[in-house]
């Protein structure tokens, strides 16, 4: 994959990457370091940025976001019903079980459909509070960081191992 059609310092496009609910952190770091060539540590200071702050912006909107999609008459309607009901589903035995540390867990396994936006999204349908919400979905997106960037690392060494990559 190319990432050259985009015309922005690699940093801020690390940025951008961290930012975005497909990619969050654990995107961000992987082509911040292998496809740029940056510090690692630079790179996960500047995604752990993007996807902190994406979290302080849903936590203070997602009120306002649900209100003017359950305004709706339309498809965004259903849509955005539908999402509530599946994650308050999906999620409902573990925050009942282990409350809203489970944030902190969900937030840092880095797999598809987990991370900070879920994560804030979860907190808003269980009505957690924001200072609480933010503090465990930052101490996720940290430990997402961390796991992401010793699985970097892990590579490098694989690689020097066997060659299998061409970084």
């Amino acid at each position: 994959m190319s990432f050259e059609i985009f015309v922005m310092p690699p940093f801020l496009l690390v940025f951008f990457l961290s930012i975005l609910p497909i990619s969050e952190i654990r995107g961000a770091i992987p082509i911040g370091f292998f496809y740029y060539h940056l510090s690692l540590w630079k790179v996960f200071l500047v995604a752990l940025l993007g996807n902190v702050l994406t979290t302080l912006i849903l936590l203070l909107f997602l009120k306002r976001i649900s209100l003017f999609f359950k305004r709706q008459k339309n498809f965004l309607k259903n849509f955005w019903d539908l999402l509530l009901n599946h994650y308050y589903l999906k999620h409902k035995k573990t925050i009942q079980s282990l409350g809203a540390v489970a944030l902190i867990i969900f937030v840092a396994i880095p797999l598809p459909f987990t991370g900070a936006w879920s994560g804030s999204l979860i907190a808003f349908i269980f009505n957690l509070s924001f200072k609480k919400s933010f503090f465990l979905i930052s101490i996720g997106i940290i430990l997402a960081g961390i796991l992401v960037s010793l699985g970097c690392l892990g590579l490098i060494k694989i690689n020097e191992t066997f060659g299998l990559f061409n970084f």
